[in-house]
């Protein structure tokens, strides 16, 4: 899991101080968020990779998150 976080952020693009003005800033910017949410969620949902039996519910969550 600390790989794949790693991973993540490793991917993200690095940001110059600043609000984004360019278009490609603005992507940049939009990159960085998305990667952020994506570590975020993989972080707060770590214990579903550890257990043996899941509901519905939370295997959507593990398929959402560990997706990509």
């Amino acid at each position: 899991m600390a790989s794949a976080r790693k991973a993540l952020a490793a991917q993200q693009p690095k940001l110059g101080k600043g609000r984004p003005s360019t278009p490609a800033a603005k992507q940049a910017a939009r990159t960085k968020k998305r990667l952020a949410e994506q570590r975020a969620a993989l972080f707060s949902s770590r214990y579903l990779f550890v257990q043996r039996h899941l509901n519905n519910t939370a295997r959507k969550t593990l398929g959402r998150v560990s997706r990509g």
